[in-house]
């Protein structure tokens, strides 16, 4: 688990984020056809796995424990703002993590997918200049001291 606390000026709401760094759920990809522009089928099902649900309840309920703390209170936690830019106050988020149900339909409203577009390098044939590793993910090219 991730959990972000964060103020953005001008705004002095304080936002807040849970990330479920590496999920139990198993989603599924179905291709339809062999033609590149053809859209395939991606069935993310977030939080579809009890585990996921259990740790965010936890995620969630670690924040709402954060925005009491004095320190964030004296920086202005009455408001606050998810993902889904909907503010609310931070009595109204700590009397909701009393019930499993409220937590829940929470996590379910907010979940989004995460993708880090860092760190990616293209694949291709030995003599590719601009691959940077080939098909078996041997380096294709390396800096000679």
């Amino acid at each position: 688990m991730q959990v972000v606390l964060f103020q953005a000026l001008p705004q002095l709401a304080l936002r807040l984020r849970s990330l479920l760094m590496k999920a139990y759920f198993v989603g599924r990809l179905q291709l339809h056809s062999s033609d590149p522009l053809v859209a395939p089928d991606i069935r993310l099902k977030l939080l579809s796995a009890l585990e996921d649900i259990r740790r965010m309840r936890a995620s969630l309920r670690t924040l709402g424990e954060l925005i009491q703390l004095e320190q964030l209170v004296e920086l202005g936690t009455t408001q606050i703002v998810f993902d889904d830019g909907e503010p609310m106050t931070s009595s109204m988020f700590i009397a909701g993590l009393r019930e499993d149900d409220w937590v829940d339909a929470y996590a379910h409203r907010l979940v989004r997918h995460y993708v880090h577009p860092i760190g990616t390098a293209r694949m291709g044939s030995i003599d590719d200049e601009l691959a940077v590793v080939d098909q078996h993910r041997r380096i294709s090219w390396y800096i000679e001291p």
